[in-house]
């Protein structure tokens, strides 16, 4: 069998142009009470939320309503299609398991699933059941 390796940043992300650029110092984002433990700490989450959803549409706005999982699974079809393939085989992890189960269910309903695997938390249990406790 021949693979052809394919890498690419999602709409939006890294090196795809245009990007999306919301703040340039996220710091004051990451000392954020999270979960709120009281009203005020709530308070002060959606106000720091409503403010980087405000920046990023100040800078962002005109691509957002194109930046999304679904158009991102579109592109994976896109980039299939050029390579001339009907079927491709995919590895993501972390948000690329989400985008390729958008993939199959978004822009392939119905499509083939030869190979398809899926981890559960029952068969991570079942797993894991031959390893000594921590």
């Amino acid at each position: 069998s021949q693979f052809d390796i394919i890498g690419w940043d999602p709409r939006g992300t890294g090196l795809s142009t245009p990007a999306v650029d919301c703040i340039d110092d996220y710091d004051p984002y990451f000392g954020i009470d999270s979960p709120p433990n009281d009203e005020a700490a709530e308070a002060e989450m959606v106000r720091v939320t409503q403010e980087f959803v405000d920046l990023c549409i100040g800078r962002s706005g005109d691509i957002l309503p194109y930046i999304s999982t679904e158009a991102s699974a579109r592109d994976m079809d896109a980039i299939r299609a050029a390579l001339g393939e009907e079927k491709i085989t995919y590895f993501g992890f972390s948000y690329g398991s989400e985008l390729g189960a958008t993939w199959v269910t978004a822009v392939l309903p119905g499509g083939p699933l030869s190979g398809f695997a899926s981890i559960s938390a029952t068969s991570l249990s079942k797993s894991a059941a031959g390893f000594p406790p921590l």
